[in-house]
């Protein structure tokens, strides 16, 4: 099964947006994001924008977080066998160039499970609220096509449910604040000043963007290192509904100091927003 065009995904109920053109024997080109704002991109995108992505034969990403949906990701013959036969099988299926992306859904009421690489040591990642997957029908840099397995035709909401007893969780300790925090250094006190003026994330809410635009204003427009930044950002994590997991807010951070476009230290003398506006 092929799929003609971005707008099918999104009849689907699923939110595409734009990747960079794989290259041959480039592993870093095919899935990364095309344009910086990808997670509202995805929500809001035109229909004319749909037309243009396929006009230009891009490959397309999944955003995760809109649909509710848990994707499973083997990428080993150890994981992929693991999940053939310990997981539901589900209709939707994407073969990869290393083995096999798994759908799920999540029921109304049950909070995402954070994006995570290695949820099975074997090989076996996890991708959900804020993250994406490649979709079907696009280009591997080692020329593979992404294929869609399965009945595609089943609706969104008759995919088997994801269940967080797949993987518990294991307590986490409290991480040491940064000498910075307990010194009280200024701009990292101004950040946390700054913040406790912010709005909280809300899934479902355009929270997931909105948390991305925050790691942007620590790592660039106060320009803290990613330790100070995830110490600072703890603070108004507490107010996220849900808030979010400490590895998700290191991914979050790692994303805004690589491809955000805000200049540095254009903050560092502010206390507090003016002006602005929050998804």
């Amino acid at each position: 099964m092929t799929f003609p065009s971005a707008r099918a995904f999104r009849d689907m109920g699923l939110y595409p947006f734009p990747l960079i053109d794989a290259q041959p024997n480039d592993p870093d080109t095919g899935k990364k994001p095309r344009f910086d704002d990808w997670q509202p991109l995805a929500i809001c995108a035109t229909d004319d924008q749909l037309d243009a992505w396929d006009r230009n034969n891009w490959n397309l990403g999944l955003s995760l977080g809109p649909s509710r949906l848990v994707v499973l990701d083997s990428d080993t013959p150890a994981a992929d066998e693991w999940a053939a036969e310990s997981l539901p099988q589900t209709p939707w299926i994407t073969q990869t160039a290393k083995g096999h992306h798994r759908f799920y859904r999540l029921r109304d009421e049950e909070t995402a499970p954070s994006n995570k690489v290695r949820v099975l040591a074997c090989g076996l990642d996890r991708k959900a609220n804020g993250g994406y997957v490649v979709a079907p029908g696009s280009v591997h840099w080692t020329g593979v096509i992404y294929e869609a397995l399965g009945d595609w035709t089943v609706p969104i909401h008759e995919l088997p449910v994801y269940d967080a007893r797949w993987f518990p969780e294991p307590k986490r300790l409290a991480r040491p604040i940064p000498h910075a925090i307990q010194r009280g250094d200024g701009p990292v006190r101004r950040a946390i000043a700054y913040l406790r003026n912010v709005p909280p994330a809300i899934q479902g809410a355009g929270g997931d963007a909105h948390t991305y635009r925050v790691a942007c204003i620590l790592v660039r427009d106060f320009d803290l290192s990613e330790g100070d930044a995830l110490a600072a950002m703890m603070d108004w994590n507490a107010t996220c509904s849900p808030p979010w997991d400490a590895d998700d807010l290191e991914a979050k951070l790692r994303n805004a100091a690589r491809y955000g476009t805000g200049g540095f230290g254009t903050k560092v003398e502010v206390a507090r927003p003016s002006g602005l506006r929050w998804a």
